[in-house]
């Protein structure tokens, strides 16, 4: 079973909002803004390789009218794991009282 630790969540969930617009770039911008702290594009790629090697995360080149850009997005294992988190946070959300 795979765990992912925060910024590994905050990752994923860029990449399944972005969708096919999920460059490492992007996911920096929106993780910055989203969680309203300062992401350096080196630990983005590093765990972006680390998730793809856990088997987390696959990556593919894309056409851009910028030329041709490294995408991501979520395997089912990792979409698995963002699901598993999502639950355990809303059973404990629930448990409040």
């Amino acid at each position: 079973m795979n765990y992912l630790g925060e910024f590994e969540q905050l990752l994923i969930l860029a990449m399944l909002k972005l969708d096919k617009a999920a460059t490492a770039a992007s996911i920096r911008a929106l993780v910055e803004e989203a969680a309203g702290r300062k992401v350096w594009i080196g630990a983005v790629h590093t765990t972006l390789d680390r998730m793809e090697a856990k088997g987390l995360v696959k990556s593919a080149f894309a056409e851009r009218p910028e030329g041709r850009r490294k995408t991501f997005a979520p395997t089912p294992a990792g979409a698995k794991a963002i699901k598993r988190v999502q639950e355990t946070w809303a059973r404990l959300l629930s448990e409040q009282a």
